[in-house]
């Protein structure tokens, strides 16, 4: 959903923002969708959407995050007009994850630690009626229909896009201070969430191209991720395996058209081949 500058405009003005905000596309916003707001001294993060459906169990996810403690942003003031949803969110401060896990190596295993730890506790919400249950077949990238059966059950909240980007750091208290981009975010069993952050680690077609180096601190990061969580991130069952591997080739798919063979380690994680 991309904007012209006088929709954007628009937009503001019915969540009541100054005629003199700025805004900045947000990195990672789906299709246009997301912008940083500068208002003076304040700072906001505006999220369109056209789906009610998508935009209550966004919402339901965080504010179940941030009631149980975890550092999620909160609705300043929402518009519904003519199909379009208007989110405008608290702007959440820090430094991304990823950033710091590259410009230190000594620090990574730290960060990723944390990273872990705190997905547990996510882990242990039990998510809203609101949230989407992950076998429910009306959106990408989760849309694997015929493995249903073959998933645990569960009612945990996950973020399914749980990696060092979503998660922001205050180097100052060496603490993550914010959580962001929940437009993934279900209701069900915590392996899913688990084994989603390990293909990511692991599978994700941009790791083939890094040194062995690189390729090193990404798996010292991930094992550190899973120490940080706790033994079920070392033990995390087959079929959710098989199944994370069939949302990133889902996920992925058109990025990769014209490179199909850049997806063949999450092929191969699709068909329970994890070696």
């Amino acid at each position: 959903m991309r904007e012209n500058q006088q929709a954007l405009r628009d937009v503001l003005d019915r969540l009541g923002v100054g005629g003199s905000a700025e805004t900045e596309p947000a990195p990672g916003g789906a299709s246009g969708s997301a912008w940083f707001v500068r208002d003076g001294r304040d700072r906001y993060v505006l999220r369109l959407d056209a789906s009610t459906f998508r935009t209550d169990a966004r919402l339901a996810a965080m504010d179940a995050a941030r009631e149980a403690g975890l550092p999620a942003p909160a609705l300043v003031r929402r518009s519904d007009e003519s199909g379009r949803i208007a989110l405008l969110l608290t702007f959440l401060e820090g430094v991304p994850v990823l950033d710091l896990l590259l410009r230190s190596a000594d620090d990574a295993t730290e960060w990723a630690f944390r990273m872990g730890a705190l997905h547990r506790r996510l882990h242990a919400v039990v998510a809203p009626p609101a949230v989407i249950p992950v076998t429910d077949d009306r959106g990408r990238p989760f849309n694997v229909g015929d493995m249903h059966d073959e998933l645990p059950q569960g009612e945990s909240l996950l973020h399914l896009d749980w990696h060092p980007g979503n998660l922001l750091a205050d180097e100052a208290t060496r603490e993550i201070s914010g959580i962001v981009d929940w437009d993934n975010a279900r209701r069900g069993h915590a392996s899913l969430d688990l084994a989603r952050t390990e293909s990511m680690f692991t599978v994700e077609p941009f790791i083939e191209q890094l040194d062995a180096a690189s390729r090193r601190i990404i798996g010292e990061v991930r094992r550190a991720w899973a120490d940080g969580y706790g033994p079920e991130a070392s033990a995390i069952p087959t079929a959710s395996r098989r199944w994370a591997g069939r949302v990133m080739l889902e996920d992925l798919a058109i990025r990769y058209a014209s490179q199909p063979a850049r997806l063949d380690p999450a092929r191969r994680w699709a068909q329970g081949v994890f070696s």
